[in-house]
């Protein structure tokens, strides 16, 4: 069996969307030949943790837990100081540390120490192959120099793009750290062995941006583990049948909100009289107080852990998805998208016309798409749905439904690395001769 070294700064525990691709990617790569040795962080500050997925990766032998190099800095010091000065210590240096080293992002504390451990892995393993998953972009830098030490062939994915203007929501930095950042990505993947990407249009816009370089480009999309799926079937569909439920999963936050979706919600329910309701998970009930909203129909529950996210697409009536207000809209494939596919429940789509969601959802069906921006044809769908039901949806194709199915796509991966390494023996081969 093949051994990869997995780079994957989200990973369980870590609750995070971008966590789910690389826990089901390294789940299932044994399967298809490739043992993977995941390279992850150990208790880093300021996330949220769910222990709950650990579960998720119980199969996964090989983990090592790295510390950020300003943890590992402070707890080699705490030893010679008196318990009192030591806390102390800690709270004032450690986070000055974490600053000086954030570049390219606030997790850039991280690479020394992940940079070492990756060589170390690589060496003592006989690693076949890297492979990095990033955002955050410090994932790809450890990646570069672990290739650069070790000559072992580097494998990028892109789970969103990396330094177009449009797909960054960290837009608080200077011109000098943007013409910095595009330098660095510019230089790391000169040196990558193949690149992935989650969408088609990402997957283009990177052939665009780096046809001068040797290097392949794919699009390997997220996916849902139908292992989650199956304890839910028609039958166990708790659905209220008085009260029609919108759900919604995911963040609010600045460019990326449901705000009119809401409004046009609460419109038509005061309007008509519906009986209906909405539950929203991912964010504080203060979101809806501080954007001037007051509903008896809006249960906001929160964060909530992935089984719970899943369990609410079930119970759900209809499912609300939307995208970025901006270019990025355009040419995202949202996580969330596949899973509100997979639980079979209706979806609302409010999205740029044409864009990547917009022809996804036309091929699977179960959805019903209304332009972003047209609120008066939100009202009006809104309206339609609750006035006639979940009949007004278009049939699900359910037999497309393997092409996005974690193990499937993990089987597209595993044919990736085989190809890299393939080339990377040829060459090599080449070189003696």
């Amino acid at each position: 069996m093949k051994k990869v070294l997995f780079i994957a700064y989200l990973y369980p525990p870590i609750a995070n969307s971008g966590t789910q691709r690389s826990a089901k990617f390294s789940k299932h790569l044994a399967k298809f030949g490739w043992e993977p040795h995941v390279l992850t962080v150990s208790n880093p500050p300021g996330t949220n943790f769910d222990e709950s997925l650990l579960s998720e990766v119980s199969n996964v032998q090989h983990i090592y837990r790295v510390p950020l190099l300003s943890k590992q800095i402070v707890e080699q010091s705490r030893r010679f100081l008196p318990e009192t000065l030591a806390n102390i210590f800690e709270d004032k240096f450690e986070w000055r540390l974490r600053n000086k080293n954030a570049f390219p992002d606030v997790f850039g504390d991280w690479i020394s120490t992940a940079s070492q451990k990756g060589i170390e892995i690589c060496q003592q393993e006989d690693i076949d192959l890297i492979y990095c998953s990033g955002p955050p972009w410090s994932v790809f830098v450890v990646g570069q120099k672990v290739k650069a030490k070790t000559g072992i062939p580097l494998v990028l994915d892109y789970r969103d793009l990396w330094t177009e203007e449009y797909a960054r929501f960290d837009t608080e930095t200077t011109d000098e750290i943007k013409q910095k950042t595009k330098t660095l990505e510019m230089s790391i993947l000169q040196k990558a062995d193949h690149v992935i990407a989650t969408t088609n249009s990402a997957a283009e816009i990177l052939k665009q941006k780096f046809n001068e370089y040797d290097m392949s480009i794919s699009c390997i999309t997220n996916g849902y583990d139908k292992d989650e799926f199956h304890e839910h079937s028609d039958t166990d569909n708790v659905k209220n049948k008085k009260i029609f439920t919108f759900a919604y999963t995911g963040v609010w936050k600045k460019g990326y909100s449901p705000k009119e979706f809401i409004e046009s919600f609460i419109k038509v329910v005061d309007t008509n009289n519906f009986s209906s309701k909405i539950d929203m998970a991912g964010f504080e009930s203060t979101m809806l107080i501080d954007n001037g909203i007051q509903s008896s129909h809006i249960n906001v529950l929160g964060h909530v852990n992935h089984k719970r996210a899943i369990e609410i697409m079930h119970q759900a009536d209809c499912l609300f998805l939307m995208t970025p207000d901006n270019e990025y809209g355009d040419i995202c494939l949202p996580g969330k998208l596949f899973e509100y596919i997979a639980s079979g429940t209706p979806i609302l789509a409010y999205i740029p016309k044409g864009c990547e969601i917009w022809k996804f959802l036309e091929s699977f069906g179960g959805a019903i798409c209304v332009e972003r921006g047209n609120k008066a044809a939100l009202e009006k769908t809104i309206t339609d749905i609750l006035a006639q039901g979940p009949g007004i949806f278009p049939e699900l194709n359910k037999a497309k439904l393997r092409n996005i199915e974690r193990q499937s796509l993990t089987e597209k991966l595993a044919n990736v690395f085989d190809n890299c390494v393939s080339k990377a023996n040829t060459k090599a081969s080449s070189s003696v001769i």
